[in-house]
């Protein structure tokens, strides 16, 4: 009865676009989302994502109800949308996660993709890859 009353994903694509209106960067946040086939939409909507921030942690409610993604389940979002970039976030916050980030990070490397996982502290910051604006004629 509770997954009623809980939306399946609540992440958002952010699109930041330079003066020539171009997007410039491509920012995918998941928000606490768990896997579900509605996800299959974003990278058909948005491809080339710069960096996804992926909410971890496998929070359960009364120790039963999973209401965000594990670390299994991050991967697989991480496959998904096909970010450069994926930071983990939001998987050590609370008593009621399940999965640390060590999970995320084996099932990351399982998948191959534990070359585009970057750690943050908190606190620290990451430089966004912002896209080159392509060169318009004349001389470099």
């Amino acid at each position: 009865p509770a997954q009623a009353l809980l939306p399946p994903v609540m992440g958002s694509m952010l699109e930041f676009s330079g003066a020539d209106e171009r997007v410039a960067l491509r920012l995918h946040i998941s928000g606490d989302t768990l896997m579900d086939h509605s996800l299959t939409a974003i990278p058909r909507r948005f491809p080339d994502v710069d960096v996804a921030i992926v909410h971890l942690g496998g929070t359960k409610l009364l120790g039963l109800l999973q209401v965000t993604m594990d670390g299994e389940q991050g991967a697989r979002w991480t496959r998904l949308i096909d970010p450069r970039i994926v930071l983990p976030v939001h998987y050590d916050d609370y008593t009621v996660f399940t999965s640390p980030l060590e999970d995320f990070l084996r099932h990351a490397e399982r998948a191959g993709l534990s070359d585009r996982v970057r750690l943050l502290g908190r606190g620290e910051t990451c430089a966004l890859p912002v896209r080159p604006r392509p060169r318009t004629g004349g001389s470099p």
